[in-house]
Order: C-alpha cells, then structure tokens, then sequence
C-alpha cells in the first residue's frame, strides 16, 4: 500500500498533523475542554494559526497567490492536487475537507 505521505516529507506531516497534536496535548494536559484547547494549540496560537501557517506555506511554494484578499490556486498548485487525488483514489481514501 501506497501512502502519499512517503512522497512528500513524512516527518513534516507527522508533526504538523492537527489529529496528532490534539492527542499529544491531551496525554500531556489530560482533560481539556475546547477553550483550553484552543489556548494550548500551536503554542496559544490556537487553530486559526492552522489555517495562517498552512496557506503561507503553499504560498512558499508556489501552490498559490494572494491577490486582493483573494486566494488564487496557481498551475503547480493544481497539479499537487490532481497527484493526490490520483493518489488517495488509487488506495480508496477520502482526502481531508470533503463532505
């Protein structure tokens, strides 16, 4: 079985993983309700930094450009998308944000 993790950087992923970061402060912390959450998430950032970081990335990258206010999905940026939707069909999963 393929994982398109091993194409990109495994270990990047690992650590930016919301499922895994949210576990790891629970271990750590215990019980927290979602305010706490939030006040411990990303160093107090919270999870609006998820999103911040996320498309300054892909902004690094060339995925994307901001225009305007407007976020604008770039060649390279498409073709990252169709390789791992291509990717993801082949061994049956949902990509992550699909209802």
């Amino acid at each position: 079985m393929i994982h398109y993790a091993f194409v990109l950087n495994f270990f990047a992923l690992a650590q930016r993983s919301i499922s895994s970061s949210i576990l790891k402060l629970l271990y750590e912390n215990g019980d927290l309700n979602l305010e706490q959450l939030d006040q411990k998430y990303a160093l107090g950032e919270g999870f609006k930094h998820i999103q911040v970081s996320r498309l300054e990335d892909m902004e690094k990258l060339k995925w994307i450009k901001r225009d305007a206010g407007n976020i604008i999905l770039l060649n390279s940026g498409q073709s990252t998308q169709k390789f791992v939707a291509f990717i993801l069909k082949i061994i049956g999963l949902k990509q992550i944000g699909e209802e």
